[in-house]
């Protein structure tokens, strides 16, 4: 994963699940319907190439926390967690435009 994959990914994280969001299901169902089809491949890429990195899983876990505004103890899943659901879940959209 190269240096500018890793900002998209911060970009994505933060620009999506910011503090004035209410939900992140919610936030994540909005960006979806408001992006290209385009660049959800390009974000499911860089999300995939993410989580296959050779980093620890606490050392993703911290850059997600980072990055993303959320409180994952209130969603009951660690932060790597949560964002193979989102993984899924753009997936599951690509795959049902087709």
């Amino acid at each position: 994963m190269n240096q500018e994959n890793m900002q998209e990914l911060e970009v994505f994280l933060g620009g999506t699940f910011h503090q004035d969001m209410d939900d992140p299901e919610e936030a994540l169902r909005q960006y979806i319907h408001e992006v290209d089809i385009s660049w959800l491949k390009k974000i499911a890429s860089i999300i995939k190439l993410f989580l296959e990195t050779n980093l620890s899983e606490e050392e993703k876990n911290e850059i997600i926390a980072d990055n993303a505004e959320i409180f994952f103890p209130a969603l009951d899943m660690s932060p790597v967690e949560w964002l193979t659901s989102v993984l899924d879940t753009i997936e599951l959209h690509n795959n049902s435009i087709y």
